[in-house]
């Protein structure tokens, strides 16, 4: 083992199986370099580092951590949003005006509309309108417009420092 590396921690099988449920993960770039994770609903359980896949990775062992610490202090664990019965379906009314733009926006973009508008709300929320199909790239690539365009990022401590916080 290098010097500087820790252990990695032996987490119970409770732990573990509550680590591998659907959590819904944030995942935002900052502007100047590096990328901040966190278990949305776990609140505390966030981290951040130099690339996507280093803080998914230390997001990992945060959220492994959260829940170890929630357990020994015999606190609720909160169930996944994920978890929600949720159809995929949202019905909306607008104007005849709003809804011919719509249309022709869409045709011009050679989608349905429907295709265009789960694609708009996708990038406005900062992620994919399909998720199982997205990998950390298209996710990372989705979330980019949104801080790019002012959208708001979680204090950076400082570049180049990784750190993960539990409870």
């Amino acid at each position: 083992m290098a010097m500087g590396e820790t252990e990695p921690t032996a987490y119970s099988a409770e732990v573990l199986e509550l680590a591998r449920q659907p959590w819904d993960i944030e995942l935002k770039p900052y502007p100047d370099g590096g990328y901040f994770a966190r278990v949305i609903e776990l609140p505390g359980c966030m981290t951040e580092a130099d690339s996507g896949a280093e803080a998914l990775e230390a997001l990992e062992d945060a959220r492994a951590a959260w829940i170890a610490v929630a357990l020994d202090q015999g606190l609720k664990i909160p169930t996944p949003a994920a978890a929600g019965d949720y159809s995929g379906k949202i019905f909306i009314r607008a104007s005849p005006q709003l809804h011919r733009m719509v249309a022709e926006t869409a045709a011009r973009h050679g989608v349905s509309m429907s295709q265009w508008v789960s694609e708009v709300l996708a990038r406005e929320v900062g992620a994919s309108s399909h998720p199982e199909r997205a990998d950390v790239a298209d996710l990372m690539e989705a979330l980019r417009p949104g801080v790019e365009s002012g959208g708001t990022a979680e204090p950076k401590a400082s570049k180049g420092k990784r750190k993960a916080a539990a409870g």
